[in-house]
């Protein structure tokens, strides 16, 4: 892809069971293990918004484990 592809082209957010999250193209059904968070945009605004969202990079199971 190019830059200008990436930059234009409609994006999701993906979250799997361990509270990861990922962009994804949004013409492409989500793999498996992976939920759509959210609607399409930018990938920019995905990025800014799995920020805002993803503030412990701990998997799920070991923020259970450690509490």
């Amino acid at each position: 892809m190019t830059h200008s592809t990436l930059t234009h082209a409609q994006w999701r957010i993906l979250r799997n069971h361990e509270g990861r999250y990922s962009v994804y193209p949004a013409t492409r059904p989500a793999p498996d293990g992976w939920d759509v968070v959210g609607e399409p945009g930018t990938r920019e605004a995905c990025l800014e918004t799995i920020a805002a969202r993803w503030t412990d990079m701990r998997p799920d199971a070991l923020k259970e484990a450690m509490s």
